[in-house]
């Protein structure tokens, strides 16, 4: 699978990824600039870039979990033993398991971050059986719903949006999948108010008209839902 990406393409593909529960790379590229995430079974478990300003280290200093000093400690280490950053702070007692997941988590989600606002570029997924987990995944504390749910919201220009729904007269309806449904995530106001009015009748057309809400704020909390599976364009129409 490829495409380009334009604004609003990179939310459906990573909705599409986690509805589909694949396992593989998604690789995204602007020009020199090269980000990707390794999925297992719809979940990001890890993510990675050749930016060298969002490299791990980088990231945790920024965000001030790691110092200056200890980042050049490790590196010292991992380029001598050629080992990965996560394993060497772990081996100096920098960061314990716990603090360690945290920051795989932080740079999984650095790193696409960036990636949500690119109006040009290429993405493709290279399928891949990933059974064992590899010591760089970040399984625990990376919420996948939540990364496609900032990058939907982050999709500014509202012709995008609706570029991204597709049919605005097509009706859209509940998932019949529970687990996809009934998932634990933190909407906001707006998308919680847009999935209260999802019938299996209105289409996405009769949904604004139905809410007090701006269009624009409806047409992206709406996107949010698809794209994390929780609603779906009904079938057969």
């Amino acid at each position: 699978m490829k495409g380009s990406l334009s604004q609003g393409a990179l939310p459906v593909v990573l909705g599409r990824l986690y509805v589909e529960r694949r396992s593989g790379l998604l690789h995204l590229k602007r020009g020199a600039e090269r980000r990707s995430a390794r999925f297992r079974k719809g979940h990001i478990v890890h993510a990675d870039t050749n930016a060298a300003e969002d490299h791990m280290g980088e990231v945790l200093v920024r965000t001030g979990l790691l110092s200056q000093a200890d980042l050049d400690r490790a590196t010292a280490r991992v380029l001598r033993e050629r080992k990965r950053l996560g394993q060497v702070l772990q081996e100096l007692r920098i960061l314990d398991e716990h603090l360690l997941e945290d920051a795989l988590a932080l740079h999984v989600q650095e790193v696409l971050r960036k990636a949500f606002r690119w109006e040009d570029g290429e993405w493709s997924f290279e399928e891949q059986e990933v059974e064992t987990p590899l010591q760089e995944d970040a399984t625990l504390k990376v919420f996948t719903g939540d990364v496609i749910l900032e990058a939907a919201r982050s999709v500014a220009d509202p012709a995008a949006v609706r570029h991204a729904l597709g049919d605005p007269d097509r009706p859209v309806v509940l998932s019949a999948d529970p687990v996809l449904r009934f998932q634990q995530i933190a909407l906001n106001e707006a998308e919680s108010e847009v999935l209260g009015r999802v019938d299996g009748t209105r289409t996405v057309r009769q949904l604004v008209s139905a809410l007090s809400l701006p269009a624009e704020e409806t047409e992206r909390s709406l996107l949010g839902l698809v794209c994390l599976g929780m609603v779906e364009p009904s079938p057969g129409t």
